[in-house]
């Protein structure tokens, strides 16, 4: 019996098939990779406010604080995050070193799409933070600094039973940066003022849309641009952010 032997230009013919095929599934494929950790970062933020929420019930119904140097929102809630037995390092040190705790430690701190090469000095071994909480600056309500009308602060933070709008009201979202590490005070609190300038630099987060946690729980991806909208249509400054979705007094309109 006699076998046919493919000639050159037929297996060139399928080798360009093969070829074409794979150019058209090549993005796809990674469309949906992009789409699935996005996925997890929303998880991430929605467990997030879990851990805030138990956080807050032994604390008078405050979020935790933003400290700033060496302490950031997240060593507070390493009490209720499963890190308990941690605790006392991360609170004791700058930064969370990988070689102390692991690269797994604290990845419901990290969203997937963050893959800026964190640094702390001349260290790079060291774990990321990919969320911040919005940024508070005074314990009253007659605050000059409007752009500062968030959630938490390294002196001050929100009592969530004061705010008017737990739907309308960001509490944390995605900001990626290569000095947002775990266990530092450093970018844990930022505002709108401070994601624009991701936005001009071409750094934001998952494109264009952040994912953003509101304070009853549930997670949007926006645009910068839709956060500033009030409710009665017109747009915000970057630096006057009151009545927005950045706001969080009860005073709100």
């Amino acid at each position: 019996m006699k076998f046919k032997r493919f000639t050159l230009i037929e297996l060139l013919v399928v080798v360009a098939i093969i070829g074409i095929l794979a150019s058209l599934l090549l993005p796809t494929l990674g469309k949906a990779r992009t789409r699935a950790k996005i996925a997890v970062c929303t998880s991430n933020q929605k467990q997030l406010n879990t851990i805030i929420i138990m956080y807050s019930d032994d604390n008078d119904f405050f979020a935790p604080l933003s400290k700033g140097g060496w302490t950031s929102w997240d060593d507070y809630l390493s009490s209720h995050d499963g890190r308990s037995k941690d605790s006392n390092l991360l609170f004791a040190n700058p930064t969370a070193k990988i070689e102390d705790l692991g690269e797994s430690h604290g990845a419901v701190y990290r969203c997937p799409t963050d893959e800026i090469q964190n640094e702390y000095g001349p260290d790079t071994e060291i774990l990321g933070r990919s969320y911040s909480m919005t940024y508070k600056y005074r314990a009253d309500n007659s605050n000059p600094h409007t752009e500062f009308m968030g959630i938490s602060h390294s002196s001050v933070s929100r009592k969530f039973t004061d705010i008017n709008k737990p739907s309308k009201t960001i509490m944390i979202f995605d900001y990626h940066h290569k000095w947002s590490n775990l266990s530092n005070g450093r970018h844990d609190r930022e505002r709108a003022k401070d994601l624009n300038e991701r936005y001009e630099l071409g750094l934001t987060p998952h494109g264009e849309k952040p994912n953003f946690l509101m304070t009853d729980g549930h997670v949007e991806k926006l645009t910068l641009l839709s956060t500033l909208l009030k409710e009665d249509g017109s747009i915000a400054s970057i630096n006057d952010i009151s009545d927005t979705i950045w706001d969080s007094s009860p005073s709100r309109k």
